[in-house]
């Protein structure tokens, strides 16, 4: 009985729920005095979107990638300025402590790691690369991507290096950044998490690293108003994220980046269970 009521008071008033998708480039335009982030994962975490990049394991490209890249072009309905500098510039992750954030698959938590990310462009002003460590860095910060072209567009791809060290420990690398421009007129963008998959499979990447970053490294599932507990309190939060479009990690039940229908059976197992 109660798992038929819950089900009537989750789906009843939806109407439709939109879904969130991921695009291979980092997209970006001003709007309104702002450097806006478009399309990336919500978290909780910071304030900061997620976007997914991966580290091959082997080959000629192995602990070395080039996307995602930056784009903002006006065929998306995005635009800087003519002469803008875009920059990439590295933050501190104050929820976990670290420059560069390591997710051990094996322990489901944050833990130290002695690899390093290398960031190697040396385009415009840049004469030195910038080296991420657990703790530390060291170098050019922040990076130079690209300049606006003369008809207010971006595009560019920077060099991303994961080191040895990382070598036996699969897992999600994790930097915290955001992008700034030249233009005092505008506002810099938000925060960004950019997390790398190295080693693990897709859908461990999606279900445990993506979800720890977004919820700062604990996430109780179904804890929509975030007291602790999974109960009817959770009711409805849930259901004003699944009618407005909203995102929060403890509602996506089955962790496909989105909170939409297919979350409802899920959260009424838990809530029911």
């Amino acid at each position: 009985m109660l798992r038929r009521i819950m089900f009537s008071m989750l789906v009843l008033p939806l109407w439709s729920v939109s879904g969130w998708a991921q695009h291979a480039d980092i997209e970006f335009s001003y709007e309104n005095d702002v450097l806006i982030i478009r399309d990336g994962i919500p978290s909780n975490n910071e304030g900061a979107q997620i976007f997914e990049a991966t580290f091959p394991l082997r080959g000629f490209t192995e602990r070395f990638t080039e996307n995602p890249g930056f784009l903002s072009e006006i065929g998306n309905g995005d635009m800087v300025l003519p002469g803008d500098d875009i920059e990439l510039e590295l933050f501190e992750s104050q929820t976990f402590g670290s420059f560069l954030t390591y997710f051990d698959p094996a322990t489901g938590q944050m833990e130290p790691t002695a690899a390093t990310i290398r960031i190697n462009d040396n385009a415009g002003t840049n004469t030195e690369d910038l080296e991420i460590s657990n703790t530390d860095f060291s170098g050019v910060n922040p990076q130079f991507i690209q300049t606006g072209s003369s008809a207010g567009e971006i595009h560019s791809h920077i060099d991303f290096f994961l080191s040895e060290e990382a070598e036996g420990n699969n897992g999600a690398y994790g930097i915290l950044f955001r992008l700034t421009t030249s233009n005092s007129m505008i506002e810099n963008s938000q925060l960004i998490w950019l997390v790398f998959n190295f080693g693990m499979s897709p859908s461990e990447f999606d279900e445990l690293a993506v979800p720890a970053f977004a919820a700062g490294g604990s996430l109780i599932l179904g804890d929509v108003n975030g007291d602790g507990v999974v109960d009817l309190l959770d009711v409805a939060p849930f259901v004003d994220l699944l009618t407005n479009n909203g995102f929060l990690p403890e509602a996506d039940i089955n962790m496909d980046g989105v909170v939409d229908l297919l979350d409802v059976g899920p959260f009424v197992g838990i809530l029911t269970g």
